[in-house]
């Protein structure tokens, strides 16, 4: 019997051992493959350039996800006869508003600070108002003559229950090389057979855009992430330099299942100090989310105020404080 007992214990030893040396190989292999993915990706925020002649300079803000980089050059070819064109490159790491404002001012040194139309979906519309409300920025920007905000997110409270479990999910992952192919894997469920765009857009064009946003790294969706969970436009007060520009537009599908699009516009409106407008681009599926590239003769028509026959308008609400201002004024 002790001979027995040293044998079984010699055996649960070495098993012990090979299972040790099995976890230890595979932690050194994932954790290679982890340190290599994030040397590969980069904290440089980008702007794609295309200078050309015209009046305007025009501004492609991108939402959470979308890869300029196929993105841009596909959206471009519209924009060939409007002037400059400046494509924003969400960096590959972390999420700096700081690097942001840097290069977009570098950009606007290329186009000679022409009046700017601006197009920012998704979050694009917060980075835009969150760079904006440094006054510095502002005057160095330059002018805006319109301003179009596609399905903006102001706040996280804006999103909708099911996204913000998604986006909470997607934060209690643990920041390693599984978890990005994992993440790859949930965001590029059915997206091969999703088709859905205007006649001025190919079905490549719409597959290009939907899985190369698909392949975003996790690292960079999850850095966007904690962006928009710390952001609230409500809190900025941009109603000077909304004062300014000529149009202000939200622009959407009839419905969206990934934003509050009532208290989105209301807020954003409420933040550049009323006189948005919001337009409906009947021609979106809805519910959709941010699809200019799909659709991109709504883009033009809002950033141009042409053809506005084939939106429908809808009246935005305004939020509680400023329907107080507003009376306090009229009582005044």
């Amino acid at each position: 019997m002790p001979h027995e007992t040293v044998k079984s214990h010699d055996r649960l030893v070495k098993s012990g051992a090979l299972l040790m040396g099995a976890f230890l190989t595979a932690a050194v292999v994932e954790t290679k493959a982890t340190i290599d993915n994030r040397r590969r990706r980069t904290s440089d925020v980008d702007v794609i350039s295309n200078i050309r002649p015209g009046m305007y300079a025009n501004w492609f803000f991108p939402g959470f996800h979308t890869n300029m980089r196929v993105v841009g050059p596909n959206f471009d070819r519209h924009w060939q006869e409007e002037g400059a064109a400046h494509y924003a490159v969400h960096e590959e790491s972390g999420h700096s508003m700081d690097n942001r404002r840097e290069r977009w001012l570098e950009a606007r040194k290329k186009d000679g600070f022409r009046p700017a139309r601006i197009y920012a979906q998704s979050m694009g519309g917060m980075e835009v108002f969150d760079a904006f409300s440094d006054p510095g920025f502002a005057y160095d920007f330059g002018e805006v003559d319109t301003l179009v905000i596609d399905s903006g997110v102001s706040k996280i409270r804006d999103v909708t229950l099911s996204t913000r479990f998604a986006m909470a999910a997607a934060r209690l992952l643990p920041p390693i090389d599984k978890s990005d192919k994992l993440y790859h894997w949930a965001m590029s469920r059915g997206l091969t057979d999703f088709t859905e765009h205007g006649p001025e857009v190919t079905d490549n064009e719409t597959r290009d855009h939907l899985l190369s946003s698909a392949a975003t790294s996790f690292g960079s969706g999850r850095d966007q992430i904690r962006y928009i969970r710390r952001t609230d436009v409500s809190a900025m007060d941009l109603s000077e330099w909304g004062q300014r520009i000529r149009r202000k537009v939200y622009l959407s599908a009839m419905d969206d299942q990934v934003v509050d699009l009532a208290e989105a516009a209301s807020t954003f409106n409420a933040s550049v100090g009323g006189g948005m407008v919001h337009s409906i681009d009947t021609r979106r599926k809805s519910p959709s989310h941010a699809v200019g590239a799909e659709y991109p003769k709504g883009v033009l028509d809002n950033l141009k105020g042409e053809n506005q026959d084939d939106y429908r308008t809808v009246s935005i609400r305004p939020r509680l404080a400023q329907a107080a201002q507003q009376l306090e004024k009229a009582a005044a």
